[in-house]
């Protein structure tokens, strides 16, 4: 669940939007290879045939039958400390506050998809969260992404952190789907937002 309801649907944006050899996009490319590597290998006693099937379809695999390889070991990737793990738990509780939120909007139909929709996040115990997970409260580019939202504002308020949810400013990206105020400035692609024009373009490494 947590890896197709969350990491997956996440990083859809990176995958499908930025362009070729954005760092971001490779990073996950990377990540889900090795998930991929991994559940082959642990499926493989089960699903015998499948498993085959899918090891001899891979790129960049160890050479020879699933089946005569080992399992890896269960080791934190390089870098990860007890601190990024802290990051990563204040910011999926503001993610669940969040998605309660969307929840209840759409229910009420006020939006349908989640990128229809921007987020203010307010409260002390918000910033205090996003602050000490390491992200400015200016930049909320990574709470915006792993929420599916278009827009994402810290605001100062209470000590209890409270999300408040609106339709998202802006014109809906054909592209990419998030609704952006950029959306419509450039005359010769009228319907993309302006990190897609880049992309589009190749001004976006």
């Amino acid at each position: 669940m947590e890896l197709s309801a969350f990491y997956i649907d996440a990083c859809k944006d990176r995958i499908y939007c930025d362009a070729e050899n954005d760092p971001a996009r490779r990073s996950a490319q990377a990540t889900m290879h090795e998930i991929l590597d991994t559940l082959v290998r642990l499926s493989a006693p089960v699903l015998a045939f499948t498993a085959e099937e899918t090891w001899e379809h891979m790129t960049g695999k160890t050479k020879g039958s699933v089946h005569l390889q080992t399992f890896r070991e269960a080791t934190p990737p390089a870098g990860w400390t007890a601190e990024e793990g802290s990051k990563w738990e204040k910011l999926l509780a503001i993610r669940g506050k969040v998605n309660e939120a969307l929840e209840k909007e759409r229910q009420a139909k006020r939006i349908g998809k989640s990128l229809e929709a921007e987020v203010q996040i307010r409260g002390l115990e918000a910033e205090v969260q996003i602050r000490g997970g390491g992200m400015a409260p200016e930049d909320l580019g990574l709470l915006r992404e792993i929420c599916l939202v278009s827009h994402g504002e810290l605001q100062a308020g209470p000590a209890e952190a409270s999300v408040q949810v609106a339709p998202a400013r802006g014109k809906k990206c054909v592209r990419c789907w998030k609704h952006e105020e950029t959306v419509g400035r450039d005359a010769t692609h009228t319907e993309l937002c302006g990190r897609c024009l880049e992309v589009v373009k190749g001004k976006r490494a």
